[in-house]
């Protein structure tokens, strides 16, 4: 009896250790205390063998920013379960992800590849087998998602390198899948500059609304997620302020707004300077290049006249205007850029939102051989 009432208070002492760890996890997430967060977990997950906390270990260390630690992590696990069909089927495709965001941090795209395909194979046999066994009907939506996941992390890597044919394809193959916050948010991008699609904008509203109007609260939505909620609503302010059919300064306001409350670096002042700056017709914009070419470029940089927009200037006319998709491309980014230049181009949150991506591409274009030195544009596209 004495050993039994021993055992009954070790168990009560666990679980409530568990349940204490388990709270400090979850109220450092939410307030982004990450190694506070990982500290806890890291206990829950070797000290009792916590499931559920093994598989959030990896996420908690690539928001961290312990993107060594993360891709270790996932690999020691794989390496465990390896002869284990069925482990690898559950488990690899659920951590497998955070592997692939922290390679993609350390700019590792080959291996980031190499692990969607990895992710991919994997979900694709897992389905089949359950659709074999329970039926073509059964739910597949846990195995669906990381490979949908996958892909659109892989496309992005193309988009990045504008390889915009090769990043369409990826995000349509997600989205025939299941539509992610990644994949939404590049289809509306590719939708509305017209890359690898003709520019459709009711279909770049489409989907960047799908994920735009997604509640942020909702269980399970990551950081990233929001990140992309936040550039959603942000390319959706765009399209109410500079397109004509669509302006709308109200819903200009909204998504602002939300783009505020989801991370960008917005103020209240800032968004009614914007919205009172909108007139109430949009007159057409010339397309014709001028000193003022390469908009968001020079307005992110400072500058027509400096060795990043000298880059873009001479990949824009060697190597875009030579194609009738280059020379599309040029026509649709000169009739959208100037506007939301003229009402969004003072304010910080706009520099942020496009330095990232051009700072890629312009290394990417210099490590391909075009130069940043100065440059005199061509008189015609």
């Amino acid at each position: 009896m004495k050993m039994e009432n021993n055992q009954a208070n070790l168990t009560n002492d666990n679980d409530s250790e568990i349940a204490r760890l388990s709270e400090i996890v979850n109220t450092a997430k939410a307030n982004k205390d990450y190694p506070t967060a990982i500290s806890a977990c890291e206990k829950l997950a070797n000290e009792f063998d916590y499931f559920g906390y093994k598989i959030e270990l990896p996420r908690l260390y690539y928001e961290n920013g312990d993107y060594e630690k993360a891709i270790a992590y996932v690999d020691n696990w794989f390496e465990k379960i390896k002869e284990d069909t069925a482990a690898i089927g559950f488990i690899i495709p659920q951590i497998g992800i955070n592997k692939l965001l922290a390679l993609k941090k350390l700019s590792r795209t080959q291996e980031a590849k190499q692990t969607a395909d990895l992710i991919c194979a994997i979900s694709k046999d897992v389905i089949a087998n359950m659709k074999r066994n329970y039926g073509e009907n059964c739910d597949t939506s846990l195995q669906e998602t990381p490979m949908a996941v996958a892909l659109g992390e892989i496309g992005e890597i193309y988009f990045e390198q504008r390889d915009y044919k090769k990043a369409g394809e990826y995000f349509g193959d997600a989205n025939r899948i299941r539509l992610t916050y990644i994949s939404a948010y590049y289809s509306g991008c590719c939708f509305l500059y017209g890359l690898s699609v003709s520019q459709n904008i009711k279909g770049a509203k489409e989907y960047l609304n799908v994920i735009a109007n997604v509640d942020p609260n909702t269980d399970g939505i990551t950081n990233r997620d929001k990140e992309f909620i936040g550039k959603a609503c942000i390319m959706l302010s765009v399209i109410y302020t500079s397109q004509t059919e669509y302006k709308d300064p109200q819903k200009a306001q909204q998504y602002l707004q939300k783009a505020r409350d989801m991370g960008c670096l917005v103020s209240d002042a800032e968004i009614q300077k914007a919205i009172e700056n909108i007139p109430k017709t949009t007159q057409p914009v010339s397309t014709a290049k001028k000193s003022g070419g390469c908009y968001v470029a020079t307005c992110v940089y400072g500058s027509y006249d400096c060795p990043q927009v000298w880059t873009l200037r001479r990949y824009r006319d060697s190597v875009l205007a030579e194609s009738t998709f280059g020379r599309l491309f040029i026509r649709i980014y000169y009739a959208i850029s100037p506007t939301a230049v003229k009402y969004f181009g003072k304010f910080f949150w706009f520099h942020r939102l496009f330095k990232t991506p051009l700072d890629k591409l312009v290394r990417h274009l210099q490590k391909e051989g075009i130069e940043d030195t100065p440059y005199q544009d061509r008189k015609e596209v």
